[in-house]
């Protein structure tokens, strides 16, 4: 599952960047509620955490299609 390092493995993407970029400057309950949130999104979504290890891309939130070259 990836590699060890910033942008290579399958869970980076610039929404992870900007995620971890809007938490600077937060207070800790800020931060903690934050987390909270983002872990609650994950549990509620299993399906999702499949199709990315199955290889699918999301862009801006959506599934995208994958290239005529790549499929099949």
């Amino acid at each position: 599952m990836g590699t060890w390092g910033w942008g290579t493995g399958p869970f980076d993407s610039d929404m992870a960047a900007d995620f971890v970029d809007g938490l600077a400057g937060k207070s800790p309950e800020q931060v903690i509620e934050a987390m909270a949130r983002a872990f609650q999104r994950v549990m509620d979504a299993p399906h999702l955490v499949a199709l990315v290890r199955a290889g699918a891309r999301f862009e801006r939130g959506q599934l995208a299609e994958r290239p005529e070259s790549l499929a099949a």
